[in-house]
């Protein structure tokens, strides 16, 4: 069964890649989705089957039972498989065709004032956490600090993740108009690895490598052959390691690479542990009950900010992490993965249903951003899309539903209101050219 399902899904990944290397140019947005739902939900189940290790490895402040049953396993790999069809089928479904490799062809120089707009942005950003938050900018300088300082304020935390975020997307632009060298465009990355090993923040890594991401397909048009599913293979295992040396950085030697050769690890000691953990207990336990989509409900509702609403609901992740960590403290958690949501609202079937709706989401979502925001400076749609689009494709393996939808609103609508603000601006500079 083990080995039937493992094939099953590679094939499904290898297909599906094909397909959609003849819809869109470039790394896809599906070749993405795959590549991280093979490191999220793949990659340790199929190495605990692989080597007979049917168990996490022990840490003391989680309060879960270490071991894990084959069944739970081989039901985790079948959802990863299912999840590439729904995830597929809900995309196609919405129409959405795009890729970062569009960018370089038939689009507009145009989008100077958004760029311009973004700058100020970022410049005011910069200005407030250097005058407000100065305290802050150095206790982050450590892994618990960085962590504690940011749930204790939310602010901060938004502003910080703002900078990176907007500062990257300009980043990007500047690549895709072709007005920066290569060098230089790696000069920028280095600042976004630096501040994420002064702050010990994965994030600030992940999207300061993304606009480097951007030059694979200056290279050639991929195709299904060889390529793309040797590129998959070097990410899955590139990655994990580099995930694994930042935490034995951060973490000061707890996490290291002897656990790995002490454990018979790699994937164990990923940021797809936590996840992993909870989507095994959540199947396991005989007590978990079908929400039947109870979990996209409130959703809709736990992105309010808790300054708005004081009372607001704890969130999925919250909840687990309240009852199954040891002397729990505010920002801590194990993450959530979606195979956990899916399973609790749908069953094994979940894994099609759960990423059909998100893929139709995510498709519809961007092409209402698309023809609303930048119908006519798509290159700077693509310097979103290939930051933050591909961002969100990254991380939506490691959160519930609601993290997906409160991070969208948080960082698509000041972004979005300055796009409109800065076309106005021209509208009304063009009408007044008109009267002159």
């Amino acid at each position: 069964m083990f080995a039937a399902i493992s094939i099953t899904y590679f094939l499904i990944f290898a297909l599906l890649v094909y397909v959609f290397s003849r819809l869109e140019k470039g790394l896809t947005s599906f070749f993405v989705f795959g590549i991280f739902a093979t490191i999220y939900y793949v990659s340790i189940p199929f190495e605990m089957l692989y080597t007979d290790k049917l168990f996490f490895i022990y840490e003391p402040n989680i309060l879960l039972n270490v071991d894990v049953e084959r069944r739970t396993l081989l039901i985790i790999l079948a959802m990863a498989a299912l999840s590439l069809l729904g995830f597929a089928t809900g995309y196609m479904l919405s129409g959405f065709k795009t890729s970062v490799a569009e960018a370089y062809a038939n689009t507009k120089r145009s989008g100077n004032l958004s760029m311009y707009g973004l700058v100020g942005f970022l410049g005011a950003l910069i200005m407030i956490s250097l005058v407000l938050f100065r305290d802050e900018l150095r206790a982050i300088s450590s892994y618990h600090g960085n962590v504690e300082t940011k749930a204790l304020n939310p602010a901060f935390n938004y502003i910080i993740y703002m900078i990176i975020v907007v500062y990257t997307i300009l980043q990007s632009y500047l690549i895709l108009s072709k007005r920066i060298s290569f060098s230089l465009a790696a000069g920028m990355t280095l600042i976004s690895i630096a501040w994420s090993i002064y702050s010990s923040d994965k994030d600030p890594l992940l999207l300061g490598l993304l606009p480097m991401a951007i030059y694979l397909n200056r290279i050639k048009q991929y195709r299904f052959a060889r390529t793309q599913i040797t590129i998959m293979l070097a990410i899955v295992v590139i990655i994990p390691i580099m995930l694994m040396a930042f935490s034995e950085f951060r973490s000061h030697g707890s996490v290291t690479f002897q656990n790995f050769q002490d454990d018979k690890g790699l994937f164990k000691l990923t940021d797809a542990r936590g996840g992993m953990h909870v989507a095994v207990s959540i199947i396991e336990n005989e007590e978990t009950e079908m929400a039947f989509g109870k979990t996209y409900l409130e959703s809709a509702v736990l992105w309010i900010p808790r300054k708005i609403w004081p009372d607001r609901p704890l969130d999925q992740a919250q909840k687990f992490a309240i009852n199954h960590m040891k002397d729990w403290l505010p920002g801590q958690g194990l993450g959530y993965s979606p195979i956990a949501e899916a399973y609790q609202n749908f069953g094994l079937i979940g894994g099609f249903l759960h990423f059909l709706l998100f893929g139709f989401a995510w498709g519809v979502l961007w092409n209402t951003i698309r023809r609303f925001f930048f119908r006519e400076n798509l290159l700077m749609f693509n310097a979103l899309y290939s930051i933050y689009g591909v961002y969100m494709l990254i991380i939506i393996h490691r959160g519930a539903s609601n993290a997906f939808v409160t991070t969208s609103i948080q960082t698509l609508i000041p972004l979005l209101f300055i796009v409109l603000v800065v076309k106005l601006i021209a509208i009304l500079a063009a009408n007044k050219r008109a009267i002159l």
